[in-house]
């Protein structure tokens, strides 16, 4: 048997070149460079390293790094499925905060860049339910609310901070009546 190395290399190429293609695609900065171009496509990778990297790239825009390196973190990534299948936007942001206790480094950046945590974690929350719609793949379904708050039945955050308000109000009088 005679084999012609140069087509041997090529027919292994042809064959690493899909899965390549496959892992490139999913590269947070592979999806940038795409969008920027507009030449990403309109329906996402349906698994769920592509989903999360399209929805890091989108989310991301303008955003602090501590934020991005933050969600970077293969241990906060895993968390973040474990919690969007299980629909629980509460605990993952406990979990982060435990993450953070155990990174001084991160946990400091993040507090100089007076990032408020638990609404950077529900609005990416909202980016990966996003991109996870447009994949139009039933496994990432159904989709879980991303809230970060949590009110009794009946309340919303407006209503409960009108009832706040009115406490501030009551206790600047106290204050000022315990001063006269």
């Amino acid at each position: 048997m005679n084999l012609d190395p140069l087509k041997v290399f090529q027919t292994i190429l042809n064959i690493g070149a899909k899965p390549a293609m496959q892992q490139l695609q999913r590269h947070e900065l592979v999806i940038r460079v795409l969008k920027d171009l507009n030449l990403d496509p309109t329906q996402p990778p349906d698994d769920v390293d592509g989903v999360y990297a399209y929805a890091l790239v989108e989310y991301g825009v303008g955003k602090p790094e501590p934020i991005l390196k933050l969600l970077r973190e293969k241990e906060i990534k895993d968390n973040f499925w474990d919690n969007y299948i299980s629909k629980s936007p509460l605990f993952f942001l406990k979990q982060v905060e435990s993450f953070l206790e155990k990174n001084n480094s991160l946990k400091d950046e993040i507090k100089n860049f007076q990032i408020q945590l638990d609404s950077e974690l529900e609005k990416f929350g909202e980016a990966v339910i996003d991109v996870a719609k447009r994949t139009r793949s039933k496994k990432f379904q159904p989709y879980p609310t991303w809230n970060m708050d949590y009110y009794p039945a009946g309340y919303t955050k407006d209503l409960i901070k009108e009832k706040i308000g009115y406490f501030v109000g009551v206790s600047l009088s106290l204050r000022h009546w315990k001063n006269s």
